[in-house]
């Protein structure tokens, strides 16, 4: 197994440890990996949409992009898109930390965000997403959306936190607060291009 993969595996089984040694290492490169392993599976999601037709119940992109040819608009940006809102992401997290009090380098938030923010959404949202479209349908995706939706909602935000703890050196309520404003940034630009 490689370094990543122990990284993922990491932070699914011993989040705190591994994202505290995550923002040890100061390798935002690292964090970038994990967010376009987001991205890549987002990607072939969204690619396996369109081949089958499919299309979002309403336009994103600011109504810009025809409803018909979306899924495949949106999986040629998710590589782009995906590290754009990390970098939005963490740069808010930053921001907001130093503001509170914590002391810490960019290089480390990045880093331990990077998983923080990529394995909950690609485990909890993406792959449940993918697997209620395989198993029962595109309609189904709706429905499913109520029950994961929400979970990879939290367990990033929670993950988040002990990201931002970990890089920040800041009380539990400090980094929650820091987390919440950044990932409120990075969704207000997400929410225009994902449907």
């Amino acid at each position: 197994m490689s370094r990543f993969d122990q990284d993922v595996v990491g932070v699914l089984r011993r989040p705190r440890r591994t994202l505290a040694a995550l923002a040890e290492l100061r390798a935002p490169v690292v964090g970038l990996y994990a967010v376009l392993m987001l991205a890549g599976t987002y990607s072939v999601f969204c690619l396996l949409l369109w081949s089958q037709g499919h299309a979002p119940s309403r336009p994103g992109a600011l109504g810009l992009i025809a409803a018909e040819g979306y899924y495949l608009f949106q999986a040629a940006l998710m590589p782009l898109l995906f590290p754009v809102l990390w970098l939005v992401f963490s740069g808010v997290v930053h921001l907001v930390a130093r503001g509170l009090g914590g002391r810490g380098a960019i290089r480390a938030g990045l880093t331990a965000l990077g998983f923080a923010y990529a394995v909950p959404l690609t485990v909890a949202y993406v792959l449940p997403d993918l697997l209620a479209f395989l198993v029962f349908g595109f309609e189904a995706m709706v429905l499913g959306m109520r029950v994961y939706g929400p979970l990879a909602l939290l367990w990033t935000l929670g993950l988040s936190t002990v990201a931002a703890k970990a890089a920040y050196k800041l009380p539990t309520p400090r980094a929650a607060a820091a987390v919440c404003v950044g990932f409120i940034a990075q969704g207000v630009l997400g929410g225009i291009f994902i449907r």
